[in-house]
């Protein structure tokens, strides 16, 4: 049973007619005398009870990118457009485009530089990563994406032997790279009494 916070974010969303924040569905409500609650903080509220719905079994909302929420019908329409900005189609987009396996890093840089998502976190890297890893978790066999070696994302509809060997040669270069690099200690031999 979906509580009044769903039903109030719900109607704003189907009246402003794009993705809002938390807070600015919150600000509306309290603004038009529709949210009444005896809580300290209807801001974390709201965003909790979309966050929770968004990730749920059956949402009404989805996570539009920026903090912002939008309603799950729009992104069905919009399946093929960018227009919800959100991580996974920015990410499903560059993965497209390069055509290769790429850490959620290289994603996320990808994205932000040719200007597929827009995100005012300060980690919008670490948030790829968590977009991805629970869309194939959540998805299983379903989910567009395919977890190939740490890190590593790829599409499913690629040919997945060519992709795990790139992925495995990548990560033994890596691998040989990172040990390469340490350095001994630089303090001296250890002393002999």
């Amino acid at each position: 049973m979906k509580s009044s916070f769903h039903k109030i974010a719900q109607k704003i969303l189907e009246e402003k007619g794009g993705p809002m924040s938390a807070s600015e569905i919150t600000e509306e409500a309290i603004k038009r005398g529709s949210l009444s609650t005896k809580g300290k903080t209807p801001v974390n509220t709201m965003g909790a009870r979309l966050y929770m719905d968004a990730k749920g079994k059956n949402p009404i909302f989805y996570k539009a990118g920026s903090g912002k929420f939008g309603l799950l019908k729009w992104e069905k329409n919009n399946n093929n457009s960018m227009a919800s900005g959100s991580f996974k189609d920015a990410a499903k987009r560059v993965l497209e485009e390069e055509k290769r396996p790429l850490s959620f890093y290289d994603i996320a840089a990808i994205a932000l530089k040719k200007g597929y998502l827009e995100t005012a976190g300060k980690t919008p890297e670490r948030s790829m990563g968590a977009q991805l890893y629970t869309d194939i978790k959540n998805n299983a066999g379903k989910s567009d994406f395919v977890q190939l070696g740490k890190n590593r994302f790829g599409l499913r509809l690629w040919d997945m032997e060519v992709s795990e060997e790139e992925v495995l040669k990548k990560e033994k270069e890596e691998a040989k790279e990172v040990s390469m690099n340490r350095k001994r200690s630089s303090v001296g031999d250890p002393i002999n009494y």
